[in-house]
């Protein structure tokens, strides 16, 4: 028998998660706010028009316009009650939301090659490069990017050059419209499927498929997409016990009777016998060659 979970109690367990989750945005917000406010001075230094968007606000739209829909399903994109009367995050918005945020982490390191290209760019149009020459890390120059913009007054590019620093910024911009562009019918799948590739030993795939993410995808009118879901699940199961099997035959104590092991010691002790010799052989002839 199920428990009735207090409407109060829901709510405040929502909330939490909900904060959790736009904590973790406004987190990426600001990071990115910071780092496209000092790309955009280097951008008018070099001569570049590539419109550089805060992917952080991208993501937390996506995930409103999301969580909307879910709601005019009649579920929650951050809570669900199993069977049991319990209450836990939503399986698949947890998945979802994981998901788009993923994206962030790929847009940094473009941030970062943006920063390479720039830098290996002016090592070979400048021997000493005054003094950048001896930073260590990248993250020094975008943390104090003070040098670099000295050195851009009083640098000039050819095109050739600003395409190639400018290429990591239009891929910067293309994914924020991967992300603009997501939606449930193209990309719920592929968001499971990732989910539950990093999150194996978390969940049972049979009774998760069952218990939350059909339900779930019966409210959001995905129906037609279950069996294209439940075959590559299927893979998915199929290649967790072809690596179970592997496992359990490496962990498999190495057992032999006790006339075999008396000859593998016995074969041990004449090779070891051997090593020692050739080992000595070796010293003396050493010792000649220093005479």
């Amino acid at each position: 028998m199920s428990m009735k979970i207090n409407e109060e109690d829901r709510k405040n367990y929502e909330n939490k998660y909900k904060e959790e989750v736009f904590e973790k945005i406004y987190k990426i917000v600001s990071l990115q706010d910071n780092n496209i406010r000092k790309i955009e001075i280097l951008k008018k230094k070099i001569g570049i028009k590539t419109k550089v968007p805060n992917i952080g606000i991208t993501v937390n739209n996506k995930i409103v316009e999301i969580s909307r829909i879910f709601k005019l399903a009649g579920i929650s994109i951050y809570t669900e009650i199993n069977e049991k009367g319990s209450q836990n995050k939503s399986f698949c918005g947890r998945a979802i939301i994981e998901d788009i945020i993923s994206q962030t982490s790929e847009s940094m390191d473009l941030i970062i090659e943006f920063y390479n290209t720039l830098i290996d760019i002016l090592k070979q149009k400048r021997n000493k490069w005054y003094g950048l020459d001896q930073i260590k890390t990248v993250w020094r120059v975008i943390k104090n990017p003070g040098k670099l913009n000295n050195i851009l007054s009083i640098t000039t590019f050819s095109k050739d050059e600003i395409e190639k620093i400018e290429a990591n910024l239009i891929e910067f911009a293309k994914m924020d419209d991967k992300i603009w562009n997501y939606n449930l019918k193209d990309n719920f799948i592929q968001s499971i499927l990732s989910f539950i590739n990093q999150n194996r030993d978390e969940y049972e795939i049979p009774v998760v498929l069952e218990e939350s993410i059909i339900p779930t995808m019966q409210k959001l009118g995905l129906e037609e997409q279950i069996p294209e879901l439940k075959e590559q699940l299927s893979k998915i199961q199929e290649t967790n016990s072809e690596q179970q099997q592997i496992l359990n035959t490496e962990s498999k104590p190495w057992k032999l009777d006790k006339s075999k092991k008396l000859e593998i010691q016995r074969h041990s002790k004449m090779i070891a016998k051997e090593h020692e010799t050739d080992k000595t052989n070796y010293k003396e002839k050493e010792d000649l060659e220093q005479q």
